[in-house]
């Protein structure tokens, strides 16, 4: 079985409202749309995040995946066509790529995605959650529990603090959840 891939015309290829890039081409199938984007900084503004030098160059191209929240039903993966840079600063002269506010961390997903997969995994299984946006359930369990994480971290301390007749039963249930 096939899969027939379209091309959008430049009419149609969909915004994504991430003010760091700009959507220069689009493919489709029924289940995924990938967006071809480029950074909107200029060259001018890039500084090494090492020393803060705006003294760069170009040092080669480098393409990068994330995934986004879904458009028209369909899966969203954004790839990026960026490069790498080189600081010119002789006591630093260390290689980088640009970092963009939208994505997180782990540099997989926009932030807005991790909220979203954040609110729909309380309903759904990880399974179905990951699925909808094209991504692994590893990934899904990752998200929900960095989330996790500091909520139980607190707890944990306020009950170590304040609990001290329930210490023997609240505490190793929080230290279970943080895995």
């Amino acid at each position: 079985m096939s899969v027939e891939v379209k091309r959008a015309s430049s009419e149609e290829i969909p915004n994504l409202r991430l003010q760091e890039f700009h959507e220069v081409d689009c493919l489709e199938t029924d289940l995924d749309m990938e967006v071809f984007v480029v950074p909107t900084i200029s060259s001018a503004k890039i500084k090494c995040p090492h020393c803060g030098s705006s003294e760069t160059i170009s040092h080669g191209k480098e393409e990068r995946f994330f995934r986004d929240w879904n458009i028209y039903e369909k899966r969203v993966g954004v790839t990026v066509d960026g490069r790498r840079y080189k600081c010119r600063n002789p006591k630093c002269g260390k290689t980088f790529a640009l970092s963009f506010d939208c994505i997180d961390d782990g540099g997989k997903l926009t932030k807005r995605l991790r909220e979203t997969i954040q609110k729909d995994a309380l309903n759904n299984t990880f399974t179905s959650v990951a699925e909808r946006y094209g991504l692994g359930a590893t990934t899904v369990n990752i998200v929900i529990n960095d989330e996790l994480f500091l909520p139980v971290k607190f707890l944990t301390d306020w009950a170590q603090e304040f609990c001290d007749d329930m210490q023997s039963v609240v505490i190793p249930f929080l230290q279970q959840l943080q895995g």
